[in-house]
């Protein structure tokens, strides 16, 4: 798979095993210059959160552990490209990216479990409620509310988050 393919399959919301892009890193070697290194990070990020989601979602009795490998592997391929970059703004900019993809698929999912607009109301008033909570000192109920608002019981997200 080339650095194109990579991209482009997760641009798709494609799901990727985290060997595919080593061997593509592996393969290219010394002459992937800065503009690929982001390239790369992008899609490794994005692959970690993909793959963090479907675990997260997954039932607590019979967790997708398959999913929780993967993102593991992806998430610390992203750490080794981010310092590959040797540039602090970059870094920022990179960890930016990084929460806001995270953040992207966890809703993806949560809207995906919980179709209709009474359920996004609801996530939306629990979210709200979660950080007034945290603003307040009352982080552990702000977490508590969290998980509420975005993972159907009895799944990994909900119960270990």
């Amino acid at each position: 798979m080339t650095l194109l393919e990579l991209t482009q399959a997760v641009e798709r919301g494609e799901l990727l095993r985290s060997g595919e892009a080593v061997a593509t890193l592996k393969s290219a070697g010394a002459t992937i210059n800065g503009s690929e290194v982001v390239t790369l990070y992008k899609s490794a990020s994005a692959q970690a959160a993909h793959w963090n989601a479907r675990y997260l979602f997954s039932p607590r009795a019979i967790p997708d552990r398959e999913a929780a490998t993967e993102a593991a592997m992806w998430r610390e391929l992203r750490d080794v490209l981010v310092k590959r970059l040797n540039d602090a703004s970059m870094e920022r900019l990179c960890e930016d990216f990084r929460f806001y993809t995270d953040l992207h698929w966890v809703l993806s999912y949560s809207r995906a479990t919980r179709p209709g607009r009474v359920s996004n109301w609801l996530c939306g008033v629990l979210t709200l409620a979660g950080q007034a909570a945290k603003r307040v000192g009352l982080g552990a109920l702000g977490v508590w509310l969290y998980r509420v608002a975005l993972y159907p019981p009895e799944s990994v997200g909900r119960v270990e988050g």
